[in-house]
């Protein structure tokens, strides 16, 4: 109790044995009644008046603790604003009541009046404890990590300025470090909101704009060249080429890297630059925004594989396509299936990406073409297709029309043969799998099926009829 418990005890006496009357009524009134806070105690910032019971001045503590606000903020927006209650924080006062009940009421008078003038001076403090659950924080948290998290953006090459387009920093939002930060925040005394910065680190580039000149593309790895229409209803298709072509242009590509067509060009949709064109679809030609991306990915495909690159995640078409050997073609679907090619040579790869007046052109520039490559194909095994005979009653009577012509399926052996320029040679053998494409038939009101050509035949007499835009003789997506 140190100089306070002297003087009170001296005081005290001295109001006992000089003024018995008058001093024992001051001590009366510096002494709390039973069950009221001591006179200046306080509880976070409530201050005691000396006539408030322990029970109520700790409720009116623990109501401001919990509307205290608490503003999670990043680059000067906040991106969570709330009360501490809100948060689904609690605080238990129960523990603290009977440790304030007996301040400045039990022990002598001298020990009494002694804790009496330390509230009085403003010495007797009590912190509540806030318990603040993490899972309501780290789930609003979490929630704005799915929004603000960014990779970041590799530098590109701009081949019509021979100059590196700028690089961006990612970002990750460390959602466990955010919350320790608000714990500790709420821990704080005061009536003040709680502003915490949010947590979140930044991610570099591997390729920036200031090493990008630096890299060697002199060299052509592997080239392809696929036509395509640009004309006489085929404007949506070409500009879907155009669109993925101009999302690889450029993409540097790291030694030992993956490359990831999907990841590069994005969601086939109006908002990123897609349009409606033609596209397969379960076996069946049909519109769809994006027709035409798997062009741009068969021609990357088939440059990655005449450049002796590794193919690591391919998928063939239903069928055939009509732009490109078969075996070379690789269907894409953002964002579940994907073409996905890793450089294998300790040097990166530059991708020039270009689509002019019906030609697509790949090509993969490097410091030195590694190897020259065979392709040998052959086909193992062929499943005969079938027929679909659709009926419909808006059709024209007694009229059957072949909306789409049937093909075999073909089991295709590919043996790629690589010879290094350092006199290693690889070989790799795979296959490949085209389901049959079903033959669909669309009849009116009276027509017959059973007067529709057999299935072989109807493919080499009858040619294909036009029903509606997904019947239209097009190129393959």
């Amino acid at each position: 109790m140190g100089s306070y418990a002297n003087w009170a005890r001296f005081f005290s006496g001295s109001l006992l044995l000089g003024a018995a009357g008058f001093g024992i009524e001051r001590v009366h009134r510096v002494l709390p009644t039973e069950g009221v806070a001591l006179s200046g105690l306080t509880i976070d910032t409530e201050r005691a008046d000396g006539h408030t019971p322990v029970p109520v001045l700790l409720e009116t503590a623990a109501t401001k603790r919990l509307q205290r606000h608490v503003n999670i903020v990043h680059e000067g927006t906040y991106v969570v604003t709330a009360t501490l209650a809100e948060l689904g924080a609690r605080v238990e006062t129960g523990p603290l009541e009977p440790e304030l009940t007996q301040v400045g009421h039990t022990g002598t008078v001298w020990h009494r009046l002694a804790e009496a003038f330390r509230a009085r001076a403003g010495e007797t403090h009590a912190v509540l404890v806030t318990t603040l659950p993490t899972e309501e924080l780290a789930t609003r948290l979490a929630t704005i990590k799915e929004t603000l998290d960014t990779k970041p953006t590799e530098a590109r090459w701009d081949f019509a300025t021979g100059r590196a387009l700028a690089h961006h920093d990612g970002q990750l939002v460390d959602v466990e470090g955010t919350v320790d930060a608000v714990l500790a925040a709420t821990r704080e005394v005061t009536e003040e909101p709680a502003t915490v910065p949010l947590v979140f680190y930044r991610l570099a580039p591997s390729v920036t704009a200031e090493v990008l000149p630096g890299f060697d593309q002199s060299a052509e790895l592997g080239r392809y060249e696929t036509l395509f229409a640009f004309a006489g209803g085929q404007e949506g298709r070409a500009r879907n080429v155009a669109r993925a072509a101009e999302a690889i242009d450029g993409v540097v590509w790291l030694a030992g890297e993956l490359l990831s067509f999907n990841e590069h060009v994005g969601a086939r949709s109006v908002e990123n630059g897609f349009s409606k064109a033609g596209e397969l679809y379960k076996g069946e030609s049909r519109m769809g925004i994006g027709g035409g991306t798997c062009q741009v990915a068969s021609t990357l495909h088939a440059a990655a594989v005449f450049g002796g690159f590794e193919v690591v995640a391919r998928s063939p078409h239903s069928r055939p396509s009509g732009y490109i050997p078969i075996g070379l073609d690789a269907t894409v679907v953002y964002p579940d299936v994907d073409l996905q090619l890793r450089n294998p040579f300790d040097f990166p790869v530059i991708v020039q990406a270009t689509s002019h007046a019906g030609k697509l052109t790949l090509r993969l520039l490097g410091r030195q073409k590694m190897a020259n490559v065979e392709l040998k194909t052959s086909t193992i095994g062929e499943k005969p297709f079938g027929r679909r005979v659709d009926k419909f009653r808006y059709f024209t009577k007694g009229r059957s029309l072949r909306k789409q012509a049937g093909r075999k399926g073909v089991v295709l052996e590919k043996v790629r043969t690589l010879h290094f320029l350092d006199g290693r040679m690889v070989t790799e053998t795979t296959r490949d799998t085209y389901p049959p494409t079903i033959e669909i038939y669309v009849l009116g009101p009276g027509a017959n099926e059973a007067d529709l050509p057999p299935l072989e035949a109807a493919v080499k007499a009858q040619p294909e009829g036009e029903l509606d835009t997904t019947a239209s003789v097009t190129p393959e997506p």
